[in-house]
């Protein structure tokens, strides 16, 4: 296997596969400053400038993983001002040479090197719900407020009724009671879904009733979701699956209904074309 190596200081670092555990704890430092940071770079100083004030061995683990994130940018030499924890990058590979890898994120092989961070993170920080056409931006929720959230979504499921139709049950509740996009109760229903890999839907009163469709589905919002729960690469490949396969039935109940109007569908969207489906909102 060819090292890998990238230069910081003026100075090259071999780099070493590193165990998941540790670029899990990496992501979680990310995330819980992605939305203040201007972007992964500045966090990434921060860390590095932090190891280098403190001596850190080269081989320490959270260094090499925090380099590892920097190699996956396409960065190859770049300089830390420890004292201003800033980054100045010598060589960095073009988007076209970075685009000419198109291996799956999630192998082992690349959760072993950080690709899977860069991919989850940033999946998780640009992800966008559209209800009823309108954009809603998907954004972290307090982990208690999203844990209960989750638990009466599965206390609500009816007998072999899959999570999905319970969580977008969930979301039909919080508009038919008239909340508005950014009240809690609703951003935790629309980043359950959009963890499940749902990224639009549709949902027209009708009296105490209400029709609903999916609009979108996304895979990779579903994937980078199981990778930073912790999934196994085999189960985030499983999460993979099944939302093709729901792409798959969707699609071909739109074929089916537009039979019956005349109506082509799309090849190209799917997921934009489903059978509207009534759920009734459940009394608590």
């Amino acid at each position: 296997m060819a090292t890998t190596e990238i230069v910081l200081n003026g100075t090259p670092i071999k780099l070493q596969p590193q165990p998941r555990p540790v670029f899990m704890n990496l992501a979680l430092t990310i995330i819980k400053s992605m939305y203040d940071a201007p972007n992964f770079g500045a966090i990434i100083s921060g860390l590095l400038a932090d190891g280098i004030e403190k001596k850190v061995d080269h081989d320490n683990q959270l260094f090499q993983a925090a380099l590892w994130i920097m190699h996956e940018m396409g960065v190859r030499e770049f300089r830390i001002d420890v004292e201003a924890k800033r980054m100045e990058v010598d060589r960095q590979l073009s988007p076209e040479e970075r685009a000419r890898d198109t291996s799956d994120p999630y192998t082992k092989g690349n959760i072993a090197t950080g690709r899977a961070v860069i991919v989850s993170v940033a999946n998780l920080r640009n992800r966008e719900f559209v209800l009823n056409g309108t954009p809603v931006k998907v954004r972290l929720q307090e982990k208690a407020l999203m844990e209960e959230h989750v638990q009466a979504v599965v206390k609500s499921r009816g007998m072999n009724e899959d999570l999905y139709t319970a969580a977008m049950r969930s979301l039909v509740g919080r508009v038919m009671e008239g909340l508005p996009t950014e009240d809690p109760k609703v951003q935790c229903a629309i980043l359950l879904l959009s963890d499940l890999g749902v990224r639009g839907m549709r949902i027209v009163k009708d009296g105490e009733r209400a029709n609903v469709s999916i609009d979108a589905l996304n895979e990779h919002d579903a994937m980078a979701a199981a990778f930073l729960q912790g999934a196994e690469t085999e189960q985030i490949h499983q999460v993979r699956d099944r939302i093709r396969s729901l792409q798959t039935t969707l699609m071909s109940r739109a074929q089916a209904a537009s039979k019956g109007t005349g109506t082509a569908v799309p090849a190209a969207a799917p997921a934009q074309h489903t059978v509207s489906a009534a759920i009734k909102r459940r009394r608590r």
